[in-house]
């Protein structure tokens, strides 16, 4: 090509216009959670829990919420995660209980009493010394462990089971309950479960998701149901989104459920509300 045949390519070309790219949030690191943790950036949520035979609400999960005013609304499992990386999660999981102690204490003085579950850490139950540390929250308030439920997930418990099991007796010996959350996630076997002391059984929503739609789905959500039942726990569904899943599993003899089709994660207050609607 000529130099004349190239100016006119030239006279024609214009730069590419730029790509914006969506802003990254910001995300949460050690400072922001340390901030966050004498801030008030932890809040909870709260699912009810109910008894499928008359859909009586017997508990609830907190869940955490995380609202910080730099990164904005940040992820339960990325605070997690950050709290794990940098050691912090035990002043998460603490913030958590005294939140849940707390709003308890609320509820009671409404004349609701329901008990409350909070999830936790494999690695706020790798020192011991927690227990005392989660007792003395609960005596404190003049509260009683048995209305408290840790859950521990399934996956997790069975990686690492030999380094928590004694924190885990050493939180029955003091009252409180033990869940094994997300049951069926990690394929433990009944002689894996029968080494815990766990009270509850929550199984993951994707068995009842698998059951409502095929045969083989069903059996192994009754498969399941049986299992906890065998164990002497009590048995949750989770992930109950419609009348015919609670149908389904009031039919395989599950006791208890959680999910959408009874309610979405609320805040203390509006639980109550809830509950004196349900009444």
């Amino acid at each position: 090509m000529t130099h004349e045949g190239i100016f006119p390519l030239l006279a024609a070309w214009r730069p590419p216009t730029e790509i914006r790219q969506p802003p990254t949030p910001s995300q949460l690191d050690r400072g922001g959670l340390r901030a966050g943790l004498s801030g008030d950036a932890i809040a909870l949520a709260y699912q009810p829990k109910v008894d499928l035979s008359d859909e009586r609400p017997v508990g609830a999960e907190a869940l955490l919420r995380w609202r910080d005013p730099l990164a904005g609304v940040v992820s339960p499992e990325q605070v997690v995660r950050v709290a794990e990386d940098c050691g912090l999660i035990d002043e998460v999981s603490l913030r958590v209980l005294a939140l849940a102690v707390r709003d308890r204490a609320t509820l009671l003085r409404a004349g609701i009493d329901l008990p409350v579950a909070c999830n936790v850490s494999m690695h706020n139950l790798r020192d011991i010394a927690i227990v005392d540390r989660m007792h003395a929250i609960v005596l404190d308030a003049g509260d009683d462990p048995a209305r408290f439920t840790f859950e521990v997930t399934e996956t997790h418990l069975i990686d690492d089971l030999p380094s928590v099991l004694e924190t885990l007796i050493r939180l029955r010996f003091r009252g409180f309950r033990i869940a094994i959350d997300d049951y069926g996630t990690g394929a433990a076997t009944m002689q894996f479960l029968m080494q815990l002391p766990s009270t509850e059984l929550k199984i993951d929503r994707q068995f009842v998701m698998a059951a409502s739609r095929n045969d083989a789905g069903r059996a192994m959500l009754r498969s399941a149901i049986a299992l906890g039942d065998a164990l002497h726990q009590d048995v949750v569904a989770e992930g109950v989104e419609t009348a015919d899943d609670a149908r389904m599993l009031r039919e395989l003899g599950c006791r208890y459920a959680q999910g959408y089709h009874y309610a979405r994660p609320m805040a203390a207050e509006a639980l109550a509300t809830w509950m004196a609607h349900r009444a």
